[in-house]
């Protein structure tokens, strides 16, 4: 439990910088004139644009989560030093990221073919 809970708090340091980029404002920086912001002060970014967004983010954060489980699965091997069983616990763990990355992109593949297909096409891209 110990172990995992630092994971845990290690892949918080690691992803922090991204949840600073939640206060982007797309559109802020091409735009000198600010139209693209409401009285509010609040972006009037469409339900579908925000999605994509959201979408995107998700993809980058299990990006990350999957180059994280490469780098612990590369140390467990490593560190393994020819005991059986921590050498499986790698490759499974090694196993388990390639399969989780897949099954995102996948996901993502299968979305965007969808709405393209219907003609619900984003302006925003990946």
């Amino acid at each position: 439990m110990k172990k995992m809970f630092m994971y845990v708090m290690a892949a918080m340091l690691v992803l922090a910088p991204i949840a600073v980029s939640a206060q982007f404002t797309p559109g802020y920086d091409e735009n000198p004139d600010n139209t693209s912001v409401g009285a509010t002060g609040l972006s009037e970014i469409s339900i579908r644009d925000m999605i994509t967004l959201i979408m995107n983010w998700l993809l980058y954060l299990l990006a990350a989560l999957a180059v994280l489980g490469f780098v612990i699965a590369g140390i467990l091997y490593i560190t393994a030093a020819g005991d059986e069983g921590k050498t499986e616990k790698a490759k499974g763990l090694i196993t388990y990221s390639i399969i989780g990355l897949v099954v995102a992109l996948l996901g993502l593949v299968i979305v965007r073919t969808v709405s393209n297909l219907v003609g619900v096409g984003s302006t925003t891209e990946l």
